[in-house]
């Protein structure tokens, strides 16, 4: 009777797909590793829900994008937050200066020339330097003596507020009522056509072109007048205005300043030499030219592609003269001209300009930098999107 073996084996336990998802093992016939899967089916419909849900998404965004260009005329690329979010500085490559804490200028006497204002210290392009009230206000429009009236008001001011007016210079230095002579010489526009004096921003002496360092605007909210810098200004620096248009010849300039202030401009600009002079000149003039034919795109009389032409070639003497000033406004133009041919991408760049020459020249939070932030998000809805014939007109360079 033979002896029965019992087989020697285990009971191969249950496989739990929750449990495992592969495992190795070596081949007894050749001896190499082998790998062989056991999908954990939770797991794989995560996964498989996971990678769907990402098209979903990745479907959703394209489609978003796809919208957005059509709504708006360009890609979507920044978002629609007001003011100088991070992606608006990046397109830009400048962000707004903070503001300072500390005095930025003061008021000291000039040999020869009276008083002015200098830099206590070094200042960055676009900063706040000043933001002054009116000590006085003449209206547009008077229905009495303006004698009288400029008298009473003078009548209702401290006493420091009445040293500070009388203080200022005037012409003619021997005018018999030396209060009109005064608000004549001194008065800035403030709306509706009215006109006040602010003592401290007067002291500004004038510069012509690049000469100038600040410029000033009247803020109507606030009822004040505020001098932003036009470029980076070093300690001990005079900081110069313009008090008119100095896109002209020399002579030009110096004539009125002589005949409206009294004095004889020694800026930098008036003090070239004289070959240096007549070409600076010459560039000025050019400047002036090409502003009043690129009002001609106003009438229809210019393509699109002409009108920024002639942007960028006052934008390029501008640069050569170190004349920044109106720069704001420049671009503006060209965000008229680019959505109305229905170049999208242009209007953006020229958008982007103009926010930033608006933020140096009136202050990041100015309704023109708002308005100008809408159009670099969504040029078609500039309101002036496809009024002109489609065409590509360029941007910035």
């Amino acid at each position: 009777m033979s002896r029965q073996r019992k087989a020697n084996t285990k009971a191969t336990p249950k496989q739990d797909p929750a449990r495992t998802f592969s495992a190795a093992s070596t081949s007894p016939a050749s001896g190499r590793s082998t790998t062989r899967v056991t999908w954990n089916t939770p797991l794989f419909y995560a996964i498989i829900l996971s990678l769907g849900f990402s098209l979903y998404q990745f479907w959703q965004g394209q489609s978003a994008a796809r919208a957005y260009q059509e709504e708006c005329g360009v890609r979507l690329e920044v978002p629609s937050a007001p003011g100088f979010n991070e992606a608006v500085i990046s397109q830009l490559g400048w962000r707004p200066p903070k503001l300072s804490e500390e005095r930025l200028f003061e008021v000291v006497d000039l040999p020869g020339r009276g008083k002015g204002i200098v830099a206590l210290q070094d200042i960055e392009m676009g900063s706040l330097i000043l933001h002054e009230s009116p000590v006085l206000v003449v209206p547009r429009s008077l229905n009495v003596d303006p004698v009288s009236f400029v008298a009473h008001q003078i009548s209702t001011l401290s006493e420091a507020e009445r040293e500070a007016f009388y203080g200022l210079s005037y012409v003619p230095a021997d005018a018999p009522d030396v209060s009109p002579a005064i608000i004549s010489t001194n008065a800035v526009a403030v709306g509706n056509g009215g006109i006040g004096v602010f003592p401290t921003m007067a002291r500004l002496n004038h510069g012509c072109a690049g000469a100038f360092n600040v410029v000033y605007s009247f803020r109507e909210a606030t009822g004040e007048i505020v001098v932003h810098a036009l470029r980076n200004i070093t300690k001990g620096e005079e900081l110069l205005t313009t008090y008119t248009d100095t896109k002209r010849p020399r002579h030009e300039r110096q004539a009125y300043l002589s005949s409206q202030y009294g004095f004889e401009c020694s800026c930098a600009v008036c003090s070239l030499p004289p070959s240096q002079s007549e070409h600076s000149d010459k560039q000025l003039t050019k400047m002036s030219t090409l502003y009043g034919e690129l009002a001609a795109w106003g009438a229809a009389e210019l393509s699109g592609s002409q009108a920024l032409r002639l942007v960028r070639a006052i934008w390029a003497l501008g640069e050569q003269e170190g004349y920044h000033s109106e720069r704001g406004q420049l671009a503006a133009d060209a965000v008229t001209v680019a959505p109305s041919h229905s170049d999208g991408e242009a209007a953006r760049e020229w958008a982007a300009e103009a926010m930033r020459w608006f933020a140096v020249e009136l202050g990041e939070e100015h309704p023109r930098v708002r308005e100008m932030q809408k159009v670099f998000v969504c040029p078609k809805r500039s309101g002036v999107w496809g009024t002109r014939q489609t065409e590509r007109v360029g941007g910035v360079h």
